[in-house]
């Protein structure tokens, strides 16, 4: 009875050794990764990562890690699989869908990443910027509707995410509504007052929808101000100028 007690104690003892062994070997292969990650070397990155894989091929972090490092190589097709078989392991994962749908979008499937951003939404509601790319794909399929609601949404939750400000701004100037527009750039400004692009777009509503000539110089003279280097901004404040001009010379 005791030999078998004894014997039992060192299956127990030596599982538990390699099961110690195993974490270190793990922990060991990442910190080598996430070091050679941080140096810049991410060919050495992925190759640490490949050998944790090897050794551990149900370790769901460890393809999101190696799927990130490859993200930031520009094996975008890589990391999609990697994010995928991380998803397959765990479906919750919310950082792999919105890691994946922007791989998609980098690559131009833009639908797949509509679907990817749908369920980081539906999972955590108030990720602004999973909104915000939804909203970009759609308006680049041509989807108005649903991307001025994405746009909507984002704005929501973080009322001060200036690119989804932006946005909104120029959709409700595309359908017309320019007091609607005016306002969601204000806004803009007081989230952002050094964004040049705020007050060029305050300057070219003003100037083409109002006929406000004067009111959009003092937001193109703001944006030069914010970009000194946009010759764009210059050329534009000279066309007001000269209209401005014009209509005091009839005057």
């Amino acid at each position: 009875m005791f030999y078998r007690k004894s014997i039992l104690s060192l299956i127990v003892l030596i599982f538990s050794v390699a099961t110690c062994l195993a974490q270190e070997t793990k922990e060991s292969f990442t910190e080598k990764a996430v070091l050679a990650f941080h140096q810049g070397d991410l060919t050495a990155s992925i190759a640490y990562f490949d050998l944790l894989i090897a050794k551990f091929p149900n370790d769901s972090t460890a393809y999101f890690d190696r799927g990130f490092v490859k993200g930031v190589n520009q094996d975008i097709e890589g990391a999609i699989v990697d994010y995928t078989r991380q998803i397959s392991i765990n479906n919750e994962s919310i950082d792999s869908y919105f890691l994946r749908g922007i791989m998609y979008q980098k690559l131009g499937k833009n639908q797949l990443a509509i679907e990817d951003y749908k369920k980081v939404t539906k999972m955590e509601w108030d990720n602004a910027d999973a909104h915000f790319f939804k909203g970009q794909c759609e308006l680049i399929l041509s989807q108005k509707r649903r991307s001025l609601k994405s746009y909507k949404s984002c704005v929501k939750v973080n009322p001060i995410h200036t690119e989804a400000l932006l946005e909104l701004a120029k959709a409700y100037q595309q359908k017309n509504r320019i007091n609607k527009s005016l306002e969601t750039l204000s806004k803009g400004i007081i989230a952002d007052s050094n964004n040049a692009n705020f007050y060029f777009y305050s300057g070219f509503i003003e100037a083409h929808y109002r006929k406000n000539y004067l009111a959009a110089i003092r937001f193109y003279n703001l944006a030069i101000e914010k970009a000194p280097n946009d010759v764009s901004y210059l050329e534009v404040r000279e066309k007001c100028i000269v209209l401005l001009k014009n209509i005091k010379t009839r005057e």
